[in-house]
Parts: C-alpha cells; sequence; structure tokens
C-alpha cells in the first residue's frame, strides 16, 4: 500500500513496536498519529503527574520521527472521529495500533475499527502490550487464571517473540493543512518534582541500561529496601510504551525474582481482561458487601502523610514528591488504609491514578485490591503492622528521614516509633509529637481487630444470602 496511518496510544516509542513496524513493512509511507482522547483527558481519575509525563514522552517521539524522515501529527477529540477523518484525508489505506486491553479502550477501538470499516479503511491492530496474551494460557479446565502461581508457571512456559528493530524511515513527511493540537493544559501539584524523571524513549533505554548494569544483580533483596534504589523504576515507561516489556525481558531475564515481578504485572492484566467489572467492583463476590468507612478525616491524613506511622507518612509524601512510590511501601500504604482506617480500597486507588506517573488500570487495580484482600489470588487475610514493617525494610529510618524531614534528629531507636519518646526526649530531638509530626490516628493493634471482625462479617453476610 502507498499510505498507512500508526496509530500511537501507549506504545510511545519506535524501537520493538509491533504495529509501527507492520505498517513500515506493508506501506511505503507510514504517518504517524497521536489523538489527545477528549474521553480521556475528562476522566476523574486522570491525574496531571501522568499527563505531564505523557506529553513529555509525545514531544520526544515526535522529535525522533523527524530525525527519521517523517512527521507526528497531533490531533485532539474522540478517536472514532478523529482517526478516520484523518486517514481519509490522507488517502490512507488502513490504520495500524497496538491493542490495550482496558474496558474503556476495548470499546473505543471497536467504534474506531466500524467508523473505519464504513469508510473503507482496514483495521489493523497488533498484539504488542503484553509478554503473553490474556487468551494465550489458561486452567487445564479452560478458565482464566485466577491466582498468580499456576498462572506464572504457563505464562513461564509460553512461547516469547524477539523484540524487532527501530523503524529507521517513515518515507516521507505528510503535509496537512491544520495545525497539530496543543497538549492539554496541565497543573502539576504543588510540591511535585518534574526532575524525579526524565520522560521519553531515550530516557527508558537508560534507565533500562542502568538498573541491569548496577541493580539488577541485588534486586532480589534491594527491592525491598526503600531506601536504595533497589528498584528498576521503570513503571513510567512501561506504562506508556516507551520502552517495550520484550526489550525488559531481554535485558533482564537471568534474574528470576525481577522476571516475576513483569508477570504479576500481566497477571493484572489477563486478570482485568477476563473481569472487566474488577475495575469498579471486588473480584470476590463476598466482599462487595463490606461496610467501609467514611471518614474524610482519616482519609486526608492518609493523603497528606500525617497519620503518625512514619513509613506510611514517607510514602505518601514520597508520593506527592515524585509521582512514585516504593512498592513495598505501596503495599503498606494501601494496607494501612483498608485494614487500619477501615476505608474503601477505591478511595486509595483513586488517589494513587490522580498522583502517580505510573498510574495503570491493571496493576494499580490489581494490587489496591490484592492490599485489602478483596481481589484474585486469595490467602488469609493479610495486615501488615506498619511498625515491623518499617524496622525490617527501613532499619535505620533513612528513607523516613528522607522524606519527613521534622524526624530528622529523631535517634535510630525512635524513627518507628517516635511516639514512644518521652517529652526529654522529644525535647532533645527537636521533635514534639503532636506538634512537630502527629501521634498515631489510629491504635494499629485495635484497628487490626476491628479488620478482621469487618471481613468475618462480610463474608457471614455473603454465606447467609
Amino acid at each position: 500500500m502507498k499510505v498507512a496511518l500508526h496509530w500511537f496510544r501507549r506504545d510511545l516509542r519506535l524501537a520493538d513496536n509491533t504495529a509501527l513496524w507492520n505498517a513500515r513493512a506493508q506501506a511505503e509511507r507510514v504517518v504517524p498519529v497521536f489523538c489527545w482522547d477528549d474521553a480521556i483527558l475528562s476522566r476523574p481519575d486522570v491525574g496531571a503527574p501522568r499527563v505531564w509525563f505523557l506529553a513529555e514522552s509525545l514531544a520526544e517521539l515526535g522529535q525522533s520521527v523527524e530525525q527519521r524522515n517523517g512527521r507526528l501529527i497531533v490531533v485532539r477529540g474522540r478517536p472514532e472521529t478523529e482517526i478516520p477523518a484523518l486517514a481519509k484525508t490522507l488517502g490512507a489505506e488502513a490504520v495500524f495500533w497496538n491493542s490495550d486491553y482496558e474496558p474503556y479502550a476495548r470499546e473505543r477501538d471497536a467504534r474506531v475499527a466500524e467508523a473505519l470499516s464504513e469508510k473503507g479503511i482496514a483495521a489493523r491492530p497488533a498484539a504488542d502490550l503484553l509478554l503473553v496474551e490474556p487468551d494465550a494460557v489458561a486452567t487445564q479446565a479452560g478458565a482464566p487464571f485466577s491466582v498468580f502461581t499456576p498462572f506464572y508457571r504457563a505464562w513461564d512456559a509460553a512461547p516469547r517473540v524477539s523484540p524487532l528493530p527501530a523503524v529507521e524511515d517513515f518515507g516521507g513527511a505528510a503535509v496537512r493543512q491544520r495545525p497539530d493540537a496543543d497538549p492539554p493544559e496541565i497543573s502539576l501539584p504543588a510540591g511535585f518534582d518534574e526532575a524525579a524523571w526524565v520522560p521519553g524513549e531515550s530516557a527508558a533505554n537508560e534507565r533500562l541500561e542502568s538498573f541491569s548494569d548496577d541493580g539488577l544483580g541485588d534486586y532480589a533483596e534491594g527491592r525491598d529496601r526503600p531506601a536504595i534504589d533497589g528498584t528498576s523504576r521503570l513503571s513510567p515507561y512501561l506504562k506508556f510504551g516507551c520502552i517495550s516489556p520484550r526489550t525488559v525481558l531481554e535485558k533482564c531475564r537471568e534474574n528470576a525474582k525481577f522476571v516475576q515481578e513483569l508477570a504479576w504485572r500481566e497477571f493484572y492484566f489477563h486478570v482485568l481482561w477476563h473481569w472487566p467489572e474488577v475495575a469498579e467492583k471486588e473480584w470476590q463476590s463476598a466482599m462487595r458487601g463490606m461496610e467501609w468507612d467514611s471518614s474524610e478525616a482519616l482519609l486526608d491524613a492518609w493523603k497528606q502523610g500525617r497519620t503518625g506511622y512514619p513509613l506510611v507518612d514517607a510514602g505518601m509524601r514520597q508520593l506527592a514528591g515524585e509521582g512514585w512510590m516504593h512498592n513495598r511501601v505501596r503495599m503498606v500504604t494501601a494496607s494501612f488504609l483498608t485494614k487500619d482506617l477501615h476505608l474503601d480500597w477505591r478511595l486509595g486507588e483513586r488517589h494513587f491514578m490522580l498522583t502517580l506517573v505510573d498510574g495503570d488500570l491493571a496493576p494499580n487495580n490489581g494490587g489496591w485490591q490484592w492490599a485489602a484482600s478483596t481481589g484474585v489470588d486469595p490467602r488469609p487475610l493479610r495486615i501488615f503492622n506498619p511498625w515491623l514493617q518499617s524496622e525490617r525494610y527501613d532499619p535505620e529510618g533513612a528513607y523516613i528521614r528522607r522524606w519527613l524531614p521534622e524526624l530528622q534528629g529523631v535517634p535510630a531507636k525512635h524513627i518507628h516509633r517516635p511516639h514512644l519518646m518521652t517529652p526529654e526526649e522529644q525535647g532533645s530531638c527537636g521533635c514534639r509529637i503532636g506538634v512537630d509530626y502527629p501521634a498515631p490516628i489510629v491504635d494499629h493493634a485495635e484497628e487490626r481487630l476491628a479488620a478482621l471482625a469487618m471481613y468475618a462479617a462480610a463474608k457471614g453476610a455473603k454465606r447467609q444470602q
């Protein structure tokens, strides 16, 4: 064919991009396009840090396309209107894109394909987002997996494809009369540090190289230590496709623990594909009648990092400052919201989506339902003790001190439970509990018992139905 469109969405890269490679292999000229989707931008769970990261990645992508004999066209509106109209105007015979698995994306892509068909233009979706497609593995009974360990065995044994080369020539820049759409206006939250991230494909590859050289060997131990740079920090780049999971796997396949973490990400995409209702509801039907607390004061204290539990507060401050949180601390903060404050997991999930640069529906939802004990892979009720987690994974309090400067002078023996200091000790270290830093807003031992009762009541009510 002479002209094809490649519709960029969450695949903002030129290397190992399946649909883009297919388009270039079949067309003399490929016109790349990105659509700022008004339906997504208007959603209440779309946060400024994520839009900022996307816009910056898109700007770098546009420069890369120009260096390779092309031009990225940026439109704004509804994709089912904008993409077919642009394809028709440019005389494209087909539109290529990489499939997405979120409920909205599936409905959107069906509408775009239908609109293209009405104009006599072919829709050419490709599998690219995951290492293993949602319909490629199943239990012996043919059902989707709802427990991670057997899923992992099947996922790990599934066939793999090698990364594709980068597209080096788009075949010529398209001429278009209308100017490109500007990025949406965003107001980043106060305290957010843009310097914490360098968005885009080049930075993604640099981060992968750095991690594989310096962090991968110690990953099994370092990944649980929030005070050190022991994780890959690739999640925002994977979210927006600045790098492909195939490229990441090829570089890191020798570390089994890291590969398992890639599998957890894909597990939650598979869950969302097979049970799209989890985007709104608990996977476990027994938990759908849970009676959550509704305290705005407790929710605000959690969001602001003012709970009196240092590891929880440090995590929430990191979230506000970097738009990211260490995974171990994500589990602790999520457990604290649901099991200590007894607040609905959806409130935490929404806050994370509004503040994370890597906010991604499937892994974020899966992680929150895991922490809330409402999702797949059920186990005995998990209730993290935030003090013990702090002592085990941040023993010297380095992570706590970084994000809670008011505790800077607190000695190591009190850093995890500063409320136990005597008035004299508080005075000597310059941290008055209740003034400079709050006392614990709840008692963990009491709330643990309350959580056990809450979950037992929910299960008992379900059995009586």
